[in-house]
């Protein structure tokens, strides 16, 4: 799958391209923000099928990238996971699927990424 990365750390983006990458994944680009994201998918003709997004980012955090994707009809089958490394809080899952993403933990990426791999 052709997933598109958005961390603002670069070690642990380097470390979560690493991780996506040993998982069989094509990381077809890695990002530091939420606007980084939109401009890659809008203007360079971007072919990723998901976007891995932290929760916490300058310019754009997570949930404001993933509502602004949603508003453009071309994205809504981009599949998304917002990523945290803080522990998980039901408001925050819910707010997630209320705008078609899924919500997991640093520890449980490989896990999302791959149900979402498994419904495409």
């Amino acid at each position: 799958m052709r997933i598109l990365l958005a961390h603002p750390n670069p070690e642990q983006r380097a470390a979560l391209e690493k991780e996506l990458v040993l998982l069989g994944h094509d990381v077809e680009g890695t990002v530091e923000d939420g606007l980084d994201v939109l401009c890659h998918l809008l203007y360079f003709g971007s072919q990723a099928m998901a976007v891995v997004l932290q929760q916490h980012m300058p310019r754009c955090d997570g949930f404001d990238t993933l509502a602004r994707l949603r508003g453009y009809a071309k994205f809504r089958d981009v599949r998304a996971i917002i990523v945290s490394d803080e522990p998980v809080d039901a408001s925050i899952i819910s707010h997630t699927e209320a705008l078609g993403g899924m919500f997991a933990t640093s520890d449980a990426l490989s896990a999302a990424v791959s149900q979402v791999a498994l419904t495409m």
